[in-house]
This record gives structure tokens, C-alpha cells and sequence, in this order.
């Protein structure tokens, strides 16, 4: 009786013993820390990477790397690879330089570069094609004058020839004379006289203008001797 219960115990003992060398079902082993840990390769949070470190026996759970700071584990602290860095996005006329990763900016905008805007085109950005005020209506024009043809105000292209002038001829006392723009060109003729007489006073042979007075009659010699006619015209003294 006594043989049949040691025989009883020792068959229990070694089933005891077999059951604690079995690895669970579904378990990695491969993943089987020396403290006999077990730690899984997946995680279901997006933001964490796990891992297993068999020398600090931490399952790390890593937070995203940042533009400034690496992935860190959420557990022990451990730090692992660099910050990415920012990921700069050029400037444009409206924003400035921004990073695509964590939207910091810096700098400023860069501000339109206009060109103005045409009779027939609007005043557009050569940066960014964006345009800015009324919508042309074509050339706004002003008449031709004596000298210069007719021309749009707004971007200075001339149409046609210039009218030329239309003269009045030059008088005794005017030179010659645009009859549209007022400008004159060379001189007056000036005067052509004919002589004073005794009964008439110097008069332009052209416009018949009269300078001075008459000479009047001359009815008496040089000694004061009077005459019977005038010694210039020889009027009649009695007439």
C-alpha cells in the first residue's frame, strides 16, 4: 500500500513538471524575454510603435518623431532616431514659407509682383497670374492736333497722322499763324510805305495803315518869300 501512494506522487510530480515547460498557444517565443516575458510585435494604437529591447526587458511604445523631437518611448523615455526636420513649403505672394509637416512659418509673404494693366489686358501678378481691377475696354483715345496723331491716353499707341497745321498767311504786323493751335511760324512782313505828301500822311501800300500826319503845303521860299504854289505839289496858294 504504501509502495502504491510514492508511485501516485511521483506520476503527479511529472506531470506537474511536463505542464510548466509547455508554451501557451498562439505565443511567440521568439519574443520570450530571459525573465520569461512575452511581449507582442503589434499594437493597435496608430500613434505608438511598440518593440521589445530583451536588455531593458521594456516593451517600448514609441511616440511619432516630431520636426523638433525623435519618436521617444511613452515607458522608459528611451529616445530612438532623429527629429525629421521640417518640410518647407516655398513662400507665395499670399503666405509665407510654412512647413507641411507641422505648419510652423517663417518669414513673410512674398507679395505681388504687378504688372499694370492694358487697354486690353488686366494688371496681373507675374508670380501668381492673379489679376486685380476693372476689366479692359480697349484704347481710350484723344484726337489728333496739328502736330501729333491721334493717340490712346492710356498705353500711348497713335493712330493716323497728325492734322498739320492750317496757316494764315503773315500780315504787315503778324507773322504767319496756325488757325487750329494758335503757333506761328517765321515773321511779320512789316510795312511798305509810301511817302507822306502834302495833303496825305505815310500809308502802307500792303494794308493801307497811315502812319504820322500829312506834310502840308509849302507856299513860301526858304527866305520867307511867299509863293503863288506849293514848291512840292505845286498846288494852287489860292486854291
Amino acid at each position: 500500500m504504501k509502495k502504491l501512494f510514492y508511485l501516485f506522487l511521483g506520476l503527479a510530480i511529472s506531470l506537474s513538471l511536463a505542464a510548466c515547460n509547455t508554451t501557451p498557444s498562439g505565443t511567440d517565443v521568439s519574443n520570450t524575454d530571459t525573465a520569461g516575458t512575452v511581449s507582442s510585435s503589434t499594437n493597435t494604437d496608430t500613434d505608438q510603435i511598440t518593440s521589445s529591447d530583451t536588455d531593458t526587458g521594456c516593451a517600448h511604445i514609441y511616440t511619432e518623431a516630431t520636426c523638433y523631437e525623435a519618436k521617444v518611448c511613452t515607458l522608459c523615455g528611451e529616445v530612438a532616431g532623429d527629429a525629421l526636420g521640417h518640410a518647407w513649403q516655398e513662400a507665395t505672394c499670399t503666405e509665407a514659407k510654412t512647413c507641411s509637416r507641422c505648419g510652423e512659418t517663417t518669414g513673410k509673404a512674398l507679395g505681388h509682383d504687378w504688372k499694370e494693366a492694358t487697354c486690353f489686358t488686366m494688371k496681373k501678378c507675374n508670380r501668381c497670374d492673379e489679376t486685380t481691377g476693372d476689366r479692359p475696354e480697349g484704347h481710350t483715345w484723344s484726337e489728333a492736333t496739328c502736330t501729333e496723331a491721334k493717340k490712346c491716353t492710356v498705353c500711348g499707341t497713335t493712330f493716323g497722322t497728325a492734322l498739320g497745321h492750317d496757316w494764315k498767311e503773315a500780315t504787315c504786323t503778324e507773322a504767319k499763324k496756325c488757325t487750329v493751335c494758335g503757333v506761328t511760324s517765321g515773321e511779320a512782313l512789316g510795312h511798305k510805305w509810301k511817302d507822306a505828301t502834302c495833303t496825305d500822311p505815310k500809308e502802307c501800300l500792303e494794308c493801307e495803315a497811315v502812319s504820322g500826319t500829312a506834310l502840308g503845303h509849302t507856299f513860301k521860299t526858304p527866305e520867307g518869300e511867299p509863293l503863288d504854289a506849293c514848291a512840292v505839289c505845286g498846288e494852287d496858294a489860292d486854291s
